[in-house]
């Protein structure tokens, strides 16, 4: 339904939602930071309120972003980017010179 909606309202091109996804987290993020400006000393209590709760959705965004490569992974081991750079390459596994440094 809301996919449908921002479809609806502007077109299909991936950039488009990606600018206008882009807009409105910067929004988001002048309207939180412009909260300072009315109370200028905060309490301890609602600075750790907001530190925990910053913390809270950073934490959120690191597992989120995970779950998407574990569950390729998972479907598909070959492709995951982390074994192709880890496993040690078949065939030569010792090193032999090349010409010119015998």
């Amino acid at each position: 339904m809301v996919v449908d909606s921002v479809i609806g309202l502007f077109g299909s091109d991936p950039v488009v939602h990606g600018l206008g996804g882009g807009l409105v987290i910067a929004a988001l993020n002048l309207l939180g930071a412009s909260l300072l400006f009315v109370r200028q000393n905060p309490s301890e209590r609602a600075m750790n309120a907001a530190l925990g709760f910053a913390s809270g959705i950073m934490l959120a965004a690191g597992f989120t972003s995970r779950i998407v490569l574990s569950v390729e992974t998972a479907i598909e081991p070959r492709r995951a980017p982390i074994g192709r750079a880890t496993r040690a390459p078949r065939g030569r596994q010792r090193h032999e010179p090349t010409r010119g440094q015998e």
